[in-house]
């Protein structure tokens, strides 16, 4: 059984992973359509303030994820997803790939 904060750490872990791939650098593999898709879905994706908050009403779910813990799991990005995003030229951010 999934614990509320083997939940938490899962959902920031899977989207730490994500914003990784993202960079050109550590992953040149990682193909155009495939940064789009990654790009499109982190603009939906829960962070650690909406798991909190997620947490406050569903303890049951989520577990309060604070900012220490959350620097030594290494689920704090170096620097802000929303300026990495931005460094991203035709990052196609207006494209709906959820269909």
């Amino acid at each position: 059984m999934t614990m509320p904060n083997e939940r938490s750490r899962a959902v920031l872990g899977a989207g730490e992973i994500l914003r990784e791939l993202l960079d050109r650098e550590k992953h040149p593999e990682t193909t155009e359509e495939t940064r789009r898709h990654i790009i499109w879905a982190l603009r939906h994706y829960p962070g650690r303030s909406e798991i909190n908050a997620v947490s406050r009403d569903s303890p049951d779910y989520f577990e309060y994820v604070d900012d220490e813990e959350a620097r030594k799991q290494g689920l704090i990005p170096a620097k802000s997803f929303a300026k990495s995003l931005a460094e991203i030229p035709d990052a196609g951010l207006d494209e709906d790939f959820s269909r």
